[in-house]
């Protein structure tokens, strides 16, 4: 046997086991039941450790999966990860090119990881803003494991804060439609109570304009 491979076998196991004893210690304590992640910083970290371009991202998706794997372990029941801003689209063409095949790696890895293990894989954000390729292969994922509810994992695509307020009044008006549809169909005269409706419909737009990331409001009613 290569003595190389022995030595790689022997320390994954005794890592491996490490990490089960250690995560055993820790659930002990409290586990928290949602952790979000903002991915950033990636080619500062390339930057300073001298590798080269795209190499971060690298780093970065592979912090990020080793990441699920742990929270999965430990008993997390709910991570989200914020991987790829809409104002990122305006970096080079070959480093948004870089961040869409790591992205897709990354659903081959986790749609191999829901076979064997109970996890639910959301995306999150403007998806349209995906090439078809990407898009179809999110919703792929989001449909292989919407039956798994033990452990949701979410990814936030193609977000801003702008583009959600713009998508959720676009929202609020069709529910508004809707609603004074509804009205004017079953003859109700009461519009006090409609205007109460759509004005708990523009408190939550309120709440939104008040968070400065995209969505991070919701770690909280998780």
């Amino acid at each position: 046997m290569d003595k190389e491979y022995f030595l790689t076998k022997v320390l994954s196991y005794w890592s491996s086991l490490i990490r089960k004893v250690v995560f055993c210690v820790l659930r002990v304590g409290p586990i928290p039941t949602h952790i979000a992640v903002i991915m950033d910083g990636n080619r500062r970290y390339a930057k300073r450790k001298l590798l080269e371009e795209g190499a971060g991202h690298d780093a970065g998706a592979m912090a990020l999966l080793n990441l699920i794997i742990y929270c999965y372990e430990l008993g997390v029941k709910y991570i989200t990860a914020y991987a790829f801003a809409i104002d990122n689209f305006r970096r080079k063409p070959s480093e948004v090119q870089k961040i869409m095949d790591l992205l897709k790696e990354c659903m081959t890895v986790l749609a191999k990881i829901a076979k064997h293990h109970p996890i639910r894989v959301n995306f999150s954000g403007n998806l349209e803003l995906l090439n078809a390729e990407l898009r179809d292969e999110a919703r792929k994922l989001m449909g292989a494991t919407a039956e798994y509810s033990k452990f949701v994992v979410t990814i936030c695509v193609c977000y801003c804060c702008t583009d959600d307020i713009v998508h959720s009044v676009e929202k609020s008006c069709r529910e508004k439609h809707y609603y004074h549809s509804y009205i004017e169909d079953s003859h109700d005269d009461d519009k006090d109570d409609a205007d109460k409706d759509d004005e708990r419909h523009m408190i939550k737009l309120v709440d939104i304009e008040k968070i400065c990331i995209w969505r991070l409001h919701q770690i909280l009613t998780f």
